[in-house]
């Protein structure tokens, strides 16, 4: 469990062990990184729960410690995140945009090679 930071509630995640064999964990207060293997298929994976403040400033620090261990080791990642920022202005509905915040994060997913799932039929997506 990551700890509180502000007012937020912190992080938790948890997994099955007969399915996820856990190897090593990267923790933080905004993120816990996992690495491990799935049992009964010989596939080592990486798996993150990440929430960004809404805080412009958190922004370029944060993406430069994640591309840092994003790229350690050639292992595939999946990602659940709330990160407080989108990348195009036309997601954000009746909301003021920053431009900034917007290239950063689109460059983020860009150098660290993900992919932006489509979410659909969700009210918050």
């Amino acid at each position: 469990m990551s700890q509180a930071m502000g007012s937020a509630s912190g992080l938790l995640s948890w997994w099955d062990e007969e399915f996820f064999k856990m190897e090593k964990v990267i923790m933080d207060q905004r993120f816990i990184l996992t690495v491990g293997s799935m049992n009964g298929l010989n596939l080592r994976v990486r798996i993150g729960n990440i929430y960004v403040h809404n805080v412009d400033s958190e922004g370029d620090a944060l993406w430069e410690t994640l591309r840092g261990i994003f790229s350690e080791e050639n292992v595939p990642w999946c990602i659940g995140a709330n990160f407080n920022v989108v990348r195009y202005a036309e997601k954000r509905i009746g909301v003021e945009s920053k431009k900034k915040p917007m290239v950063e994060f689109a460059e983020f997913i860009e150098d660290c090679g993900f992919t932006d799932l489509p979410m659909t039929r969700g009210k918050y997506t």
